[in-house]
C-alpha cells in the first residue's frame, strides 16, 4: 500500500512539473507556441526536450555500490551521493547548445526518468500524460502567451521543480 501511494502522488507532481515547466520554455521561446500548434507531432519531441531543459526531478540520492572515481574524485563504496539530473542534462554528450530550449532537438538524450534499475516506472504513462496536455492546450489556446510581469516563483524544493503558477494569457476568437 505504501508503495502504491508513493507511486500515486509522485506521479502527480512529478506529471504536473513536466507539463508546467515544458510549457514555461514554449512559452517563453519565441513562435514556438505557434509552431506546436502547426505541427503537433513535434509534441514528443518537445516534451523529451522540456525533461532535458528543465527537468521535474533535479536531483536524487543513491548509495555508491562499489569504489570509482568521478573526475578524479574518489567515491568509496557505500557512500552517499545527491546525483543532480538537471545539471547532468546540460552536460550530456551530443547536446548542441545545452544552454538553449530547441523545439526541434532531435532525439536529445536526458535523464529525467534516471537509468537501469532505478528507471522511473511510470515514465510512459508521464509522456502520454504530457503529449496529451500538450496536443489539447495548443489545439485550444491560440496566441498563447505567459502573461503578466511578475517573475514565475518555485517551491524551494532541493528535488521537485516546477513553477507554483503559471499564468498564461490567449487569444479568443470574436466569430
Amino acid at each position: 500500500m505504501g508503495t502504491l501511494c508513493v507511486l500515486i502522488f509522485a506521479a502527480h507532481l512529478t506529471t504536473t512539473n513536466m507539463i508546467g515547466n515544458t510549457l514555461v520554455s514554449i512559452l517563453r521561446a519565441p513562435g514556438a507556441w505557434q509552431a506546436l500548434r502547426d505541427r503537433p507531432e513535434l509534441i514528443p519531441g518537445v516534451l523529451e526536450e522540456g525533461l532535458r531543459f528543465d527537468a521535474p526531478v533535479q536531483g536524487m540520492t543513491r548509495t555508491v555500490t562499489e569504489d570509482c572515481q568521478i573526475r578524479g574524485v574518489a567515491i568509496p563504496r557505500g557512500a552517499r551521493v545527491f546525483v543532480l539530473f538537471g545539471s547532468a542534462n546540460r552536460d550530456l554528450p551530443g547536446v548542441k547548445d545545452p544552454e538553449r530550449f530547441e523545439l526541434e532537438r532531435a532525439d536529445g538524450p536526458n535523464l529525467a526518468f534516471g537509468r537501469g534499475p532505478h528507471f522511473c516506472v511510470g515514465a510512459q504513462l508521464a509522456r502520454m500524460e504530457g503529449a496529451i496536455a500538450l496536443e489539447e492546450l495548443t489545439r485550444r489556446l491560440r496566441g498563447a502567451r505567459l502573461a503578466g510581469d511578475a517573475p514565475l516563483s518555485y517551491a524551494p524544493n532541493l528535488v521537485h521543480r516546477g513553477p507554483s503558477a503559471l499564468n498564461v494569457a490567449w487569444d479568443v476568437p470574436t466569430s
